[in-house]
Order: structure tokens, then C-alpha cells, then sequence
């Protein structure tokens, strides 16, 4: 990156006066894993490769927070303290560490003014999920429901977080007295669109470009929600609402200490759910999830004597290293085990590949302090780098921090879903054609994604009966990520993430050209047909 550094967040300057990320990324696991055992911090330092080498460490760092409440919270109070004294912000030309520009900085910026917009639509009075061209509610939704968790692809307790929101209406009218903060307010995966259909008030932080505002705006108008949002002049000034989207929006790493201020204005006449969808390529990542930590942590602290008025919202990754319920285990090492006669080629693949191709993704129990066991599924995909799974670390050290200060947390599984940002890449789009062969593994479509996350959300958020709720005891912090996970089939499935592409990429095309191989042999079939009867 470059090392001149851009106003606000950015990696430090090290001694050679360069910004490198890698070493960073290094530093910060050490530096959580040596909160429990040096030992552990000085091997991930001395780790080669660590582009190509992370996961390693990142699953020893999972398996070493198993071993009590504490060792978990000690990694993640370590790992975000470290990342907030060391990465810097540059404003004005001067470059300070960013967790002091963020108690420096008091001011709103250019965001001094709020605008609101309140929809003129009706509020749909059923949770819908659009499926595979259906739009399910009602029994419909609950029996597709009992067919995912039946078949696999998402956990039981994913289930009923979802068919709480189709049985019990009245969740969907208590909805007003909430406000959700969504960073990444316009992303594809956010829970936008279903939000404001319900007639939900969202506070909308996205970035100040006016084609994403001009949306914004536009279903906002037509929806039966509210949108509060910052503006970098009065509302009443602005004409229309081409006016409006042009200063509307905010620079969220940019200005960082600035919208956590104008998030801290607000009334507080309801409690806020505050949402995380941000994502950008490669370091701009972290540095959007580190913007983002400090909003939260900015809203945590000023709501610490009610901890209850701010919740949070995450969606993890189904590719990363995540402690799974012991059921979920299990199904995953009988699939693996099945003797099947799929299984006579997939292990012909796994040989022929050098042990490469078809990896098994369920690693071995861990007993914690008190004996019980804990359960770990690797489904990291390398691929996605260092720099993506350290802004999702910091996302789940956040949680359990928050968690464990009193806040609810909702962090939920998602399912690989092809949005176009992923199958534009082709090999990505053919890979996903090909997954589904490794069941229970299910490819879901953005909508759909969308529509049954924000449904496990609203049922964290509006009610007590989920893993969410802080007074719930839990063995272990990680455990927050083990319950309302709908992960497409991948901790129920035998192998790996990482180690099904390539066979995927084959599956794929063997399937497709199956159909050229039938057209043959019915064109030869024909021809023979009529040199049959021409005799």
C-alpha cells in the first residue's frame, strides 16, 4: 500500500518508512495468542510464508481459546487493544495511533447535520423469503425450514430463529421501538431491503457517492421505513432528492471520529442494533473493519451503564475456523467415513492429489478446563488471505467482548451465496456449479441470503430466546458462533472448503458436458437408425 498514507485509518509506518500489511497481520495473531502463552506468540513470528501459512496459526488461536472463558477474552482483549494502539490516523497532515484520534477528536466534521426520511409504503405483515422463485411465508416458509435442517445444510437452531419470525407477528410490529445502525448500509448482503419493507427505522452509514444514495433514498421513499442518516448540509436546504443524495453518505474510514460523534448524538429514545456489512478487497478490509470497531466500541462505551440499549450484528464467514456444535461434528465424520460409491472416486481423488484434494474438515475434541468438549470445524479458505481473515477476527473478538460486557450479539453463520461479486470470477461461478455434488452443501441465491439472515438478526435482537442473550451461559465465549448458523452444508459436509474447488471445477464441467455426450450418442443413435433402414 501506498506509504505516504491517506486522512484517516491506515497501517503504521514501520522504521524503513513503509506501510506493510503482512507483518502487521503477523503481529496482531502473536500478540493475541500471546495474552495466553508466549511460546505461542514467538512460533507465529518466526512463521515463513505467512500469506500461505496464517491458517495454521489462526486454527491453533481457536484451539488454544478453547481451554477456558478466560483464554478466549484474554485473546480477543488483546488482539483488539493491539490493533487499536497501532494502526494510526492521519488528519491535517498529522499522523497520531488511532485509538487517540478517536477520544481527540470531538467534533462532527463535515457531518454535522441528520436527515430523515420517512417511507409512504404499507409494512408487509409476513416475513417473506424469496426461494428458488417462490416467496415463502407462513407454513410454506416453516416446512422449507424443517427441509433445510433435515437435510443439513443449516443447524436446528438456525431453524427456529428464523420460524420465530414467521410464527410470532407481533415481533415484526414491535420493530419501531429499535433502531438498526447499518455500516455498509447499501451492501448486497445486508439486511437493507427486508428492513425497511418490514417498516423498520434504520440509521444508514455508506459511503458519500451519489449513486449509492440515489438508491438509498429511492427504496426508502417507497418502503414503509424510516432512514436517519448524516448530511453535510440542513435538510431543509436540499431541494429534492437529487440534492440530498449529493451530500448525503460518509467517509467511514475517513472520517472514522467523526461519524462515531454523530452516531453518539442520537436520542436515546430506543436502543440501537448496530450491524457490520462493510467489505472491501484485500487491506482496505481491515482497515474498514477497524473503522468500524471503533464506531462500536464509541457506542458501547457511552451505553455502558445500560448495556442492553446497543446490540450488535455480524455476519460470519462459513470460510473461516469456528468451535461447531458436537452434532454438527458428528454428521461431518460419518459423511467422511460413509462407504458409498461416491466415496471410491473422491478417494481415488484425494490420493491421486497427494492428500491436496478432499481434506477432512473436522478436527479432533478438545477438552477445556472444566472437561467439557469442544468441537473445531476448519473450513478456511486460504485463498481469501490473510488480510480477510484478520478483519473477520477482529469482528468475532469484538462479539465476544461485547458479549461479555452485557450487550447482545448477534453473529450468525451466512451460506456461500453468488453474488456477482464473487461468480463474475468464472473459476468461482463453475466452483459453486459443482459444490452441491458434496451434500448437504447448498449455493444460495443474494435474496435469499439476505432475507434469512436478517430474519436470524431480528430474532437475536428482538427476543431472549437465542444464544445472543448475554445472560445465557456458555462454556465457552466462541460458543457464540456455534448456534443460529445457516453455513449451506458446510460443518455437516466431509471435506474441507478449500480442498473441494478444484474437484468442484470438474464436477461442474463433467455435468455440463454430459448433456454434449447424450446429444452425440442421440445423433448416432439416428444416423444408425437410418442406415438400418435404408438397408
Amino acid at each position: 500500500m501506498s506509504t505516504a498514507g491517506k486522512p484517516g485509518v491506515n497501517f503504521p509506518l514501520n522504521d524503513e518508512g513503509k506501510r506493510p500489511t503482512s507483518t502487521l497481520n503477523k503481529q496482531i495473531i502473536a500478540e493475541a495468542m500471546g495474552a495466553m502463552d508466549a511460546k505461542a506468540k514467538e512460533m507465529v513470528l518466526k512463521t515463513p510464508d505467512w500469506r500461505h501459512r496464517y491458517a495454521d496459526q489462526l486454527i491453533r488461536m481457536v484451539e488454544m481459546g478453547c481451554a477456558s472463558e478466560k483464554a478466549a477474552l484474554d485473546q480477543a482483549k488483546a488482539g483488539i487493544e493491539y490493533m487499536h494502539k497501532t494502526f494510526t490516523y492521519i488528519k491535517d497532515g498529522n499522523e497520531i495511533p488511532f485509538d487517540e484520534a478517536m477520544i481527540a477528536i470531538k467534533d462532527l466534521g463535515d457531518y454535522k447535520y441528520t436527515g430523515v426520511i420517512k417511507g409512504t409504503g404499507a409494512p408487509v405483515d409476513e416475513y417473506t423469503i424469496p426461494y428458488k422463485n417462490k416467496k415463502l411465508t407462513g407454513e410454506a416458509l416453516v416446512r422449507q425450514v424443517d427441509k433445510w435442517v433435515a437435510a443439513g445444510t443449516i443447524e436446528p437452531s438456525a431453524g427456529e430463529g428464523i420460524k420465530a419470525m414467521a410464527e410470532k407477528p407481533e415481533l415484526l410490529a414491535n420493530l419501531k421501538n429499535r433502531r438498526f445502525v447499518l455500516l455498509g448500509a447499501g451492501s448486497a448482503m445486508g439486511p437493507f431491503l427486508t428492513l425497511m419493507a418490514l417498516g423498520a427505522h434504520v440509521v444508514a452509514i455508506d459511503i458519500d457517492r451519489k449513486p449509492v444514495w440515489q438508491r438509498l433514498i429511492k427504496v426508502a421513499r417507497e418502503s414503509a421505513g424510516t432512514i436517519t442518516f448524516p448530511l453535510k448540509k440542513p435538510m431543509d436546504q436540499l431541494k429534492d432528492d437529487e440534492e440530498i443524495a449529493e451530500n448525503a453518505g460518509c467517509d467511514l474510514m475517513g472520517a472514522t471520529p467523526h461519524i462515531a460523534n454523530w452516531l453518539c448524538s442520537l436520542d436515546d429514545s430506543t436502543p440501537f442494533t448496530i450491524g457490520v456489512y462493510v467489505y472491501l478487497d484485500g487491506f482496505l478490509h481491515v482497515l474498514l473493519s477497524i473503522a468500524s470497531d471503533a464506531i462500536i466500541k464509541a457506542m458501547c462505551a457511552k451505553y455502558a451503564s445500560n448495556p442492553r440499549m446497543v446490540s450488535l450484528g455480524y455476519l460470519c464467514t462459513p470460510t473461516d475456523v469456528h468451535v461447531v456444535p458436537a452434532e454438527a461434528a458428528q454428521e461431518s465424520r460419518q459423511h467422511y467415513s460413509a462407504v458409498t460409491l461416491d466415496k471410491v472416486w473422491e478417494s481415488g481423488i484425494h490420493m491421486l492429489s497427494g492428500g491436496k484434494f478432499l481434506q477432512k474438515n473436522t478436527r479432533p475434541a478438545i477438552k477445556d478446563e472444566k472437561g467439557n468438549e469442544l468441537h473445531i470445524m476448519d473450513e478456511l479458505s486460504i485463498a481469501q488471505g490473510p488480510n480477510y481473515a484478520l478483519a473477520k477476527r477482529l469482528q468475532h473478538w469484538r462479539a465476544m467482548v461485547a458479549r461479555s460486557e452485557g450487550h447482545p450479539v448477534s453473529s450468525n453463520i451466512a451460506p456461500s451465496t453468488a453474488t456477482v461479486s464473487v461468480i463474475h470470477a468464472k473459476t468461482f461461478a463453475w466452483a459453486y456449479g459443482g459444490m452441491p455434488h458434496f451434500k448437504p452443501i447448498e449455493i444460495f441465491e443474494p435474496a435469499t441470503s439476505n432475507a434469512v439472515m436478517c430474519a436470524l438478526l431480528l430474532s437475536d435482537v428482538m427476543t431472549d430466546d437465542t444464544i445472543a442473550n448475554p445472560e445465557r451461559q456458555l462454556a465457552n465465549p466462541q460458543q457464540l458462533f456455534s448456534e443460529g448458523a445457516f453455513h449451506g452444508g458446510l460443518w455437516r459436509t466431509a471435506y474441507k472448503l478449500d480442498s473441494i474447488a478444484e474437484t468442484s471445477v470438474l464436477i461442474y464441467w463433467m455435468d455440463r458436458l454430459k448433456y454434449v455426450l447424450y446429444a452425440i450418442l442421440l445423433i448416432l443413435i439416428i444416423v444408425v437408425k437410418k442406415l438400418v433402414l435404408k438397408k
